[in-house]
């Protein structure tokens, strides 16, 4: 079998892409847009008035809400996405390819008002063989840097790329539709009434025991939902909204952004740890296609908690999960909680 990484892309790791991309000035439409199209509306986002009586003196952005600057979105003239609206870096044989994870490290909030800058660096590239009609598998992290106009690393953002070869044999690859959920099950887990009633409580790093798990939020995937993370994020990969490419590939449907089922699942823990927490980091695998008709639910653990560098930080395990309990999406997360001998 003929390996897919060559000398020439393997000298690229280590090595910073491009120019800079200057994101653009952050403003709170733009914050409003991003943490309803993933159906989180937690006043710490939305409100003025009650973002204004926390710690952070205002309206703050969803952790994930950097992905909206990936210097990956940049649209090109002709309408093309790519990176920094040409090619991607990497340009490897295979025309099929899906994000294969995201590591968040967060540093500081976004603040409206904060202009935001991404450098990119290539972190790491390996290769698999995968499973019939996947083919040869070709890896590639993005490791995304986020500052603000003070200079400031906001987030960084270790993203992997997977690039695949699809099915050799001139057959199409089969994957099983989605069974359609009952209507009874398309809600969400925990209702606007018991997300309100967390967003006014206060979460202590004493009061969290190993074992805990958090109230899981549950989210209908649909194509509105993708058209409108997509919007939101600068995500306008055609997987997510053409249906007749997806056909074309031999998929039932379009497909949910990987990174959709990341921030539900922020969602979930913002509810418990807001406001006066703070999410470290997030890391997260896809493993499976989400589609419309699909219900993700969300689901979480306390794995340990510890005292670290002046914080108190709470392990968690953390998934996304099908109505036919297959977890799509697997991480690990880290939220840093004031105490009450502070």
């Amino acid at each position: 079998m003929s390996k897919v990484i060559t000398d020439e892309m393997r000298a690229l790791v280590g090595t910073w892409q491009g120019e800079p991309y200057v994101g653009g000035v952050v403003h709170v439409e733009d914050i409003r847009k991003f943490a309803t199209a993933v159906g989180d509306n937690n006043p710490l986002w939305l409100d003025a008035d009650y973002a204004a009586t926390t710690r952070w003196r205002g309206i703050i952005a969803p952790p994930t809400f950097v992905d909206r600057f990936t210097p990956f979105y940049v649209l090109a003239d002709d309408n093309s996405q790519g990176y920094l609206g040409g090619p991607l870096p990497i340009d490897a044989p295979f025309k099929q390819g899906a994000s294969a994870g995201d590591e968040y490290e967060i540093h500081r909030p976004v603040c409206p008002g904060d202009v935001i800058t991404a450098t990119t660096d290539i972190g790491d590239m390996f290769e698999k063989q995968g499973r019939p009609g996947v083919g040869r598998m070709l890896f590639t992290r993005y490791d995304k840097t986020y500052r603000n106009q003070r200079n400031e690393i906001v987030s960084i953002c270790r993203w992997t790329r997977v690039q695949f070869e699809g099915p050799t044999d001139g057959g199409e690859e089969q994957v099983d539709a989605p069974q359609m959920p009952n209507p009874t099950d398309a809600g969400q887990a925990s209702s606007t009434t018991v997300r309100e009633r967390m967003w006014t409580r206060r979460v202590y790093f004493e009061d969290i025991s190993k074992g805990f798990e958090p109230l899981p939020i549950s989210m209908l995937q649909t194509p509105k939902r993708f058209v409108r993370y997509a919007q939101a994020s600068n995500d306008l990969t055609p997987i997510h909204y053409d249906y007749r490419l997806m056909r074309a590939r031999g998929m039932p449907d379009v497909i949910g952004q990987g990174a959709l089922s990341a921030a539900y699942i922020v969602s979930m823990l913002s509810d418990w740890y807001a406001p006066d927490g703070f999410l470290r980091k997030i890391r997260v695998q896809y493993r499976y296609f989400s589609f419309p008709g699909d219900v993700l639910t969300t689901r979480g653990v306390v794995t340990g908690k510890r005292q670290e560098g002046g914080e108190n930080l709470v392990d968690f395990e953390v998934w996304a999960e099908n109505q036919e309990a297959r977890k799509v999406t697997i991480g690990q997360a880290v939220v840093s909680l004031p105490s009450r001998k502070a």
